[in-house]
């Protein structure tokens, strides 16, 4: 959430805000999102938004959300049919634009680079059937201009819905970096909620056990001028300090520079001063503008896997899977060289001279051919017959 504040005091004209951000991963096809059951959005964002939507309207609260997933359209069209059923006076936005299959396909392969393995698309050898880039604030901004109270969004960065909620309201130009940079790393900071208010700190084992019951959700007060304080809703469980906030500022960034496609910030120099119970000031964020290359996700099929889960009993576990292992490799013969991958693994600590002991023997494969790891089984169920 975010909200106006003014010398670090919400004032009476503060704008309430609900960011979500859905941060599972939906598997289903975007072809696949009307065929049944089947669905390419993210369904528990509308339970959960359905106990509060008249909470929403009677408070006047706007909400921004990054639900769609890969059928950001088919959410809005529920959410249309749901807000009518229940007689509310909602206006809904929906933003599109993060589906860029059409524009990868018309593009060089050798010009798509993977930002993890330096490999080009084309040396992929796979056909990617769905692509996907993150969105900043813009689209949700616009939106909002256009006097929506509910904006759902696909693939969008994660921070995108608080920079264009504070950007909205406060009326900033996308020419005013530092803010939109102060902007930026706020919602970095509360992207994953109750991270930054103790749920998962390295110093855990200091926090008040008593009070490890429901961590309070975090807020992200943004002045007009940028100053930034974050904090958490009264009377809640998980503290707000400045340990919890270095770590959330530290999580999943790639060096001095943070890049987002309307802003990069620039967090060599950010820092954080506790002044009270729960309240933590941010300051030392700069703003540049935004980096040109735009991260894209690819989706492709790729090898075929399957796996058996073997326990392990009694002593000697290490010896029985290295058995185990030989057992398999001898009945699948020269037919292994078929897959791309195979391992053992044993999960658990293996004990020396243990009173008893059941581990776990993780057995997987991957082949471009379905029919090879179909084939995969039987050896194996042979093999472990035998042990």
């Amino acid at each position: 959430m975010s909200s106006r504040q003014q010398q670090h005091r919400v004032s009476p004209w503060t704008s309430w805000w609900v960011i979500g951000c859905q941060i599972s991963t939906c598997p289903a096809a975007p072809t696949q999102s009307k065929q049944g059951d089947d669905v390419a959005y993210e369904e528990t964002f509308l339970e959960a938004l359905e106990l509060a939507l008249e909470d929403l309207a009677k408070k006047k609260i706007k909400l921004a959300a990054n639900a769609g997933m890969a059928v950001t359209k088919d959410l809005f069209e529920v959410l249309v049919k749901l807000v009518k059923d229940k007689g509310l006076d909602f206006s809904v936005a929906w933003v599109e634009g993060d589906v860029v299959l059409d524009t990868v396909q018309k593009m060089e392969k050798k010009d798509l680079v993977s930002i993890c393995t330096g490999q080009t698309l084309e040396k992929w050898g796979l056909e990617p059937f769905f692509a996907h880039c993150y969105l900043g604030g813009i689209g949700i901004k616009a939106a909002l201009d256009a006097s929506a109270d509910i904006v759902i969004c696909g693939k969008v960065a994660d921070a995108s819905p608080i920079i264009a909620a504070v950007d909205w309201y406060h009326g900033w130009q996308r020419t005013d970096f530092e803010k939109l940079a102060n902007a930026l790393m706020a919602g970095h900071l509360i992207e994953c909620f109750t991270y930054i208010t103790g749920n998962n700190p390295t110093g855990f084992k200091s926090l008040e056990w008593s009070a490890m019951g429901i961590f309070g959700y975090p807020i992200a007060e943004i002045s007009p001028d940028e100053e930034v304080v974050i904090t958490k809703a009264q009377y809640t469980s998980g503290p707000v300090s400045v340990e919890t906030c270095k770590e959330r500022l530290l999580y999943e960034i790639q060096g001095m520079y943070y890049f987002h496609c309307d802003i990069t910030a620039v967090i060599n120099r950010v820092g954080f001063i506790w002044t009270g119970l729960d309240r933590v000031p941010m300051s030392g964020v700069r703003g540049i503008p935004p980096h040109k290359p735009t991260k894209v996700g690819l989706t492709a099929l790729g090898d075929c896997k399957s796996e058996l889960h073997w326990a392990a009993v009694g002593l000697d576990i290490k010896e029985k899977a290295r058995m185990l292992e030989l057992q398999i490799k001898a009945s699948l013969g020269s037919k292994l060289d078929r897959f791309t991958h195979f391992d053992i693994q044993i999960y658990g600590e293996v004990l020396e001279n243990p009173k008893n002991q059941t581990l776990q023997c993780w057995i997987y494969d991957w082949s471009p051919s379905q029919d090879m790891v179909m084939r995969f089984c039987p050896p194996i169920l042979a093999a472990l017959a035998s042990t």
